[in-house]
């Protein structure tokens, strides 16, 4: 039970955290529990790889993807009204981990609860994502071609005329299930419809990013 993660294995991560002296701890901790939590981007893993010394660019990428396992696992204990210290400590102690933080197991845990705690940045953005993708299949992408019809003669030997008809496929995506595709087809006339649709909505947009008593509330992508 003590490998968690595909590779490398949660054992050997939490070695290396166990590795760390007290200055370099404190590096990685101010690093994840800043606004960036465990975002595991090249040049942060080498900027952190180089204020820690002891472990690689990689090293790093995996204690990061490693803390923020844990760190999601923590906050599933949370949601269950469960206090996640205590549920974290069994955890290791019945999996063995508790071997692999340490010399000082007492403190080698507790740096994990540490690392471990909410980060208020990470829940925002989590509570974020859950209002725009969480509830609902959320449209991520759109193709589309146009298709000629053959309208033939009575007797099949002549074509009279063809029909264009829009073909439109929508890619959605959901945290609750799997992706999907949705593929409908349009005349011109539900295609200037829906383009009228469009429209109005980005009109409605625009009225509510306009309004100055909600502007300072309104949530902008980065």
């Amino acid at each position: 039970m003590s490998d968690f993660l595909p590779y490398p294995p949660l054992s050997v991560i939490l070695t290396q955290l166990g590795q760390l002296n007290d200055n370099e701890f404190g590096t990685l901790l101010e690093a994840v529990t800043g606004s960036q939590g465990f975002e595991r981007g090249i040049d942060r893993c080498k900027s952190l790889a180089g204020s820690l010394g002891t472990i690689s660019t990689t090293d790093v990428f995996n204690l990061l993807s490693a803390l923020h396992f844990l760190y999601n696992r923590c906050r599933e204990w949370e949601s269950s009204d469960v206090d996640f210290a205590p549920a974290l400590r069994e955890l290791f102690e019945v999996s063995d981990l508790i071997s692999h933080i340490g010399e000082d197991s007492e403190v080698g845990f507790d740096r994990i609860v540490q690392l471990a705690k909410p980060n208020p940045t990470i829940e925002q953005k989590r509570k974020q994502r859950w209002l725009r993708t969480g509830i609902l299949q959320n449209a991520v992408n759109f193709s589309s071609f146009i298709d000629l019809r053959p309208n033939f003669s009575s007797d099949r030997k002549t074509i009279t005329e063809l029909i264009p008809t829009i073909i439109l496929r929508i890619l959605t995506e959901s945290d609750q299930g799997e992706d999907q595709s949705h593929v409908f087809q349009l005349t011109e006339d539900g295609l200037n419809k829906l383009r009228e649709t469009i429209d109005d909505i980005s009109m409605k947009l625009s009225t509510v990013q306009e309004d100055t008593e909600l502007t300072e509330r309104i949530h902008k992508d980065r």
